[in-house]
């Protein structure tokens, strides 16, 4: 009795070895675990590191390509760059589709006339621009059909900062600021 007891808390004890080890190995790979018992890495950016969700095309936090994976971080000092907008699709099918506001207007609408285009039918053909004056951003309503939201309210011009919510007829963005 006393030997099949002995022998039940070996194997109870070797289990949790067992258990602990491979946990403590997949913590140090820095491996997520899915409920499938597979292992899969974390996507991260090969810029700036950050671990990154879905399938976007740029990181957010460095606004790096992640098209070119082989892509090495520079400890190089970056020269002093203009003021750049950033919108980050948040919703849709470009979920994490980044739009570049490099110059002073951008005009975002359905039309192939736009810098952004936005294929939505509640988008109007010419929706809103965001442009850049006096080293700030603002946004403007062009009268669309649905107006433009920032931050949950409507509004015709309003001057845009770093992790504003813009909502175009239920298409979400986030904008930032590269200063």
């Amino acid at each position: 009795m006393n030997y099949l007891l002995y022998g039940i808390i070996g194997v109870a004890s070797f289990l949790f070895l067992l258990i602990t080890v491979l946990v403590i190995t997949l913590l140090k790979n820095n491996k997520t675990v899915y409920s499938d018992d597979h292992t899969a890495p974390p996507r991260q950016c090969p810029t700036c590191g950050q671990i990154l969700e879905g399938d976007w095309n740029r990181c957010p936090f460095c606004m790096g390509s992640l098209d070119n994976a082989k892509k090495q971080r520079s400890d190089k000092m970056i020269p002093h760059i203009p003021h750049i907008g950033y919108l980050i699709v948040k919703t849709g099918t470009d979920r994490g589709k980044v739009y570049c506001i490099d110059k002073n207007r951008v005009a975002i609408g359905s039309s192939n006339q736009n810098d952004i285009i936005i294929n939505d039918d509640n988008i109007s053909l010419q929706h809103a621009k965001i442009w850049f004056d006096n080293n700030k951003f603002y946004i403007h309503d062009l009268n669309s059909k649905t107006g433009t939201k920032v931050n949950n309210r409507f509004v015709e011009r309003r001057e845009l900062y770093d992790n504003d919510l813009i909502d175009l007829a239920n298409n979400f963005f986030v904008f930032k600021i590269l200063d």
